[in-house]
């Protein structure tokens, strides 16, 4: 994720995290006083790669495998 400031940030979310137990599927960056996301780039477990681009702040975004 690549914001205004320019700052990078990222994430990983995996379902396999320990006995019995998995990571929450909703990824939360901190913005600061950013208002868009110049970009966001996915890789999914297939090895596809997705990307958003300038994205809105402030809101959930539902994304699916293309």
């Amino acid at each position: 994720m690549n914001g205004e400031s320019g700052r990078e940030q990222w994430n990983h979310v995996t379902t396999s995290t320990g006995l019995g137990s998995a990571s929450d599927k909703i990824v939360f960056f901190g913005l600061g006083k950013d208002r868009r996301v110049k970009r966001v780039e996915i890789q999914w477990p297939s090895g596809t790669w997705q990307q958003l681009d300038n994205v809105a702040v402030d809101r959930y975004w539902n994304v699916a495998e293309p």
